[in-house]
């Protein structure tokens, strides 16, 4: 019998393992398979897309995601990863329009 709450417990335990060894591709992932098991996690939503432009992994990818249509609402976390998959993409010299609380 598949035990999700099991599985979850188990998979949180890979990823602190991973982030204390320094694996990024282990966190990388870890992340990826804890946002697969809850979507709708947003901590985990977030720690995923942190994780990966951090890791300058698919970043053009991790930044469609940050909330392309009008009516999201950005919190500090969203605009922290718009200003860093600006930084990891070189466009430092270009203004980036980040959400006003």
């Amino acid at each position: 019998e598949h035990q999700p709450k099991m599985e979850l417990a188990m998979l949180e335990k890979v990823h602190e393992m991973a982030m204390r060894s320094r694996d990024s591709d282990a966190v990388l992932k870890s992340s990826t398979r804890l946002l697969a098991l809850r979507p709708e996690n947003r901590r985990f939503v977030t720690d995923e897309l942190y994780l990966h432009l951090v890791c300058g992994k698919e970043i053009e990818l991790r930044r469609l995601r940050l909330g392309t249509s009008a009516n999201h609402q950005f919190n500090d976390e969203d605009r922290l990863c718009l200003a860093l998959a600006a930084y990891r993409s070189a466009e430092l010299g270009q203004p980036v329009a980040l959400p006003l609380p």
